[in-house]
């Protein structure tokens, strides 16, 4: 079964009608970029999306502490997201990476002591760039 905006909001804990579905989606798609750029540019970034999604945040308290909320409420869930990944680059920084397999698109929190982990998941592409490595190595002899 297919996760579609709503329900994936839902999931959530963010409650959205069906017309408000769409703004979901495209919302995530707005902090998706903009933390790609936090991720990739890091100091040369332009912070401009990553203010435009903040500014729709509402700092709520209850039993747990802060939460964050975003008018309109479809937009919740991207406006957590910014936050969160601005939080943890200012806290964590230096320990976010990109994987190095070639064709990866993930990044990663090194929490390894020696901080030098170098995939997101040594069962994929830590295990495919050690499989290519010993390939070449056997097509060499």
């Amino acid at each position: 079964m297919r996760l579609t905006p709503a329900r994936f909001a839902e999931e959530h804990g963010v409650t959205v009608g069906a017309s408000e579905a769409s703004v979901v989606g495209s919302s995530l798609s707005e902090a998706r970029e903009a933390i790609r750029t936090l991720l990739t540019d890091r100091a040369d970034a332009d912070l401009a999306p990553v203010r435009a999604l903040l500014q729709a945040a509402r700092v709520g308290v209850d039993d747990h502490g802060l939460t964050l909320h975003a008018d309109p409420a479809c937009r919740t869930l991207a406006v957590r997201a910014v936050h969160d990944a601005v939080e943890l680059l200012h806290r964590k920084g230096p320990r976010i990476r990109s994987c190095a397999h070639p064709t990866c698109v993930l990044w990663f929190l090194d929490t390894t002591r020696s901080g030098t982990r170098r995939w997101c998941s040594m069962a994929t592409c830590g295990n495919r760039s050690k499989a290519r490595r010993f390939s070449d190595a056997r097509k060499g002899h």
